[in-house]
């Protein structure tokens, strides 16, 4: 398209290159230049303490693991299922597509959710941050449900958009796929507003980070390895062996947010 030669596995390598630089440049954009109520320049980046340094790794490392670890038990998770036929990775890359666009808006929000929760305890408003919580559960309930709703319903129609690649084989199980999808977003929401929104807002992102190295390494790559290789179980089986910690882990959540060990004030006079 416009004028551009197709160019394939290489196109879609450099149009991601230019996707992550031209987001980099708005970001420094509104951060340095459009934003008032925080006035940052470009040398306050490299300036701080050690203090402040010690702090942002005991609370913010935590979380970036969490996220890496994500990214390998993914990886593992393609890995068994591509050893399973070019079908389940076809209709896997669908419904891979189908979740991004599902949890993107809710988790957004989520971490929306951190920074009025991060405000509550920063102040020591705890009260206001447990009345933030119980909203927010509630309103990410709601959200789940309707998510959970869309998707189902429009699965039909966003396979068909794959055309030739998703032929009738791929779109059957593909539509099996995203039903399970859809019944997981559900809890997905809920326990994203909760680990992702009101826990790291609260201090409290080294709990998550337990949660999820406990879940996806005890819980979801066996299911997976068993279901596939083991037991041999149908394709959507080991599918929901795969994201089989979404339907519990919105327990483990209301459980943590009913006590107030999830409070934690990381703020420093």
């Amino acid at each position: 398209k416009l004028g551009f030669a197709p160019m394939g596995v290489r196109g879609a390598a450099i149009a991601t290159v230019v996707t992550r630089v031209v987001e980099l440049i708005l970001v420094w954009a509104y951060t340095f230049f459009i934003q008032k109520e925080f006035p940052v320049k470009m040398k306050d980046m490299l300036s701080g303490t050690w203090q402040l340094f010690a702090d942002y790794v005991h609370y913010g490392l935590p979380a970036g693991l969490v996220d890496m670890q994500w990214a390998i038990i993914g990886m593992l998770k393609t890995a068994i299922i591509g050893r399973l036929g070019s079908v389940f990775m076809a209709a896997n890359n669908i419904t891979d597509s189908m979740l991004n666009l599902g949890t993107l808006f809710a988790f957004a929000l989520a971490n929306g959710a951190c920074v009025v929760v991060g405000k509550a305890v920063g102040v020591g408003d705890y009260r206001r941050a447990k009345d933030y919580s119980r909203t927010i559960q509630i309103m990410f309930f709601g959200l789940g449900i309707i998510m959970a709703g869309v998707v189902y319903s429009v699965r039909v129609p966003f396979i068909s958009l794959y055309g030739s690649s998703a032929d009738p084989e791929v779109a059957e199980l593909g539509e099996k796929m995203i039903a399970l999808l859809a019944l997981s977003l559900i809890f997905v929401c809920y326990h994203a507003s909760c680990f992702k929104g009101i826990n790291r807002g609260g201090g409290d992102s080294r709990f998550v980070a337990a949660v999820d190295s406990v879940c996806g390494w005890c819980v979801v790559l066996p299911a997976t390895l068993l279901a596939a290789f083991v037991f041999k179980l149908p394709l959507p089986a080991v599918y929901f062996c795969t994201r089989i910690d979404q339907y519990f882990k919105w327990i483990i959540a209301m459980i943590r947010l009913r006590g107030d060990k999830w409070i934690k004030n990381v703020t420093r006079d």
